[in-house]
């Protein structure tokens, strides 16, 4: 059903360089969970045994190989109905005490096509799962799910620049009810730089973003190498290196983040999909 929404037009622009520090990654392709992770298998209840040829009847997140993917699985799909608490922590993450702009990336993606396996994104400066519930989740696709792993993976952007100074752990948690598989892969945590020496002037005409509001298609105005388009709660709603007009018609109305890459650095700014 497409909403009408009141329309309030902001000026909002992120301007980066190219300058990348790295500070964790992980594809869980060794073929199992690294064991600088720590998991948590707080609801203890027994998998279906439909899912024993990739997990374990107990499990939290594992190590599958599932339809060529190699990725951090979890499950909601119990012998009993039930909802899932089971939780995934990366290892202790300093965080630089500046203003570079600090972002947790990961792919995400359901196990079945007919379920909405979700995820939720706490972070703390505690690795245990009372830490983390102390303070609201930074993401939740719980209840929303994501991309069935069959037909892609959905790239989750969770901004960390708050906790700049800090050393943090990351956790993911299944939270599903009678769902299937939820899986998580290509875990980042990028430091990026930002650029303080760029007229805003001269920047806010770098690119032209037409038209803003729109309803079915957009174009960008300026010399650009890709482009990626993000919903309000941060899943990757569109990537492309396409230079013409752009259809958008598919998506649902609401405030979208645009980010467009450049040759040396990334601008962000609010496109507007109204009716």
């Amino acid at each position: 059903m497409i909403k009408k929404i009141t329309i309030i037009i902001l000026t909002f622009m992120t301007i980066q360089v190219n300058g990348q520090n790295i500070l964790l990654s992980e594809d869980f392709n060794s073929g199992s969970i690294p064991s600088n992770f720590t998991t948590y298998d707080l609801d203890g209840q027994t998998l279906d045994p439909f899912l024993y040829t990739w997990m374990t009847p107990q499990a939290s997140f594992v190590n599958v190989n599932y339809m060529g993917a190699i990725f951090a699985g979890s499950a909601s799909l119990f012998t009993s109905p039930g909802t899932a608490d089971k939780w995934m922590v990366t290892p202790a993450i300093s965080l630089s005490n500046n203003s570079d702009i600090k972002t947790l990336q990961f792919d995400a993606a359901r196990g079945d096509l007919g379920t909405t396996d979700g995820i939720e994104i706490y972070v703390s400066t505690g690795s245990s799962p009372a830490d983390f519930l102390s303070t609201a989740a930074l993401y939740n696709s719980t209840g929303i799910g994501h991309s069935f792993l069959g037909e892609g993976w959905d790239g989750i952007d969770v901004d960390i620049t708050p906790y700049s100074g800090q050393t943090i752990y990351i956790a993911f948690r299944n939270n599903n009810t009678n769902q299937t598989v939820i899986g998580i892969d290509n875990i980042e945590v990028i430091e990026q730089s930002v650029a303080n020496n760029i007229n805003e002037e001269i920047s806010e005409n770098l690119f032209n973003i037409y038209p803003n509001p729109t309803k079915d298609a957009f174009s960008i105005q300026g010399e650009y190498l890709s482009f990626k388009l993000y919903d309000s709660l941060g899943k990757l709603t569109l990537s492309s290196t396409k230079k013409e007009k752009i259809n958008i018609s598919f998506l649902n109305n609401g405030i979208y983040s645009l980010k467009i890459q450049t040759k040396d650095f990334v601008i962000t700014k609010k496109l507007i999909i109204a009716e």
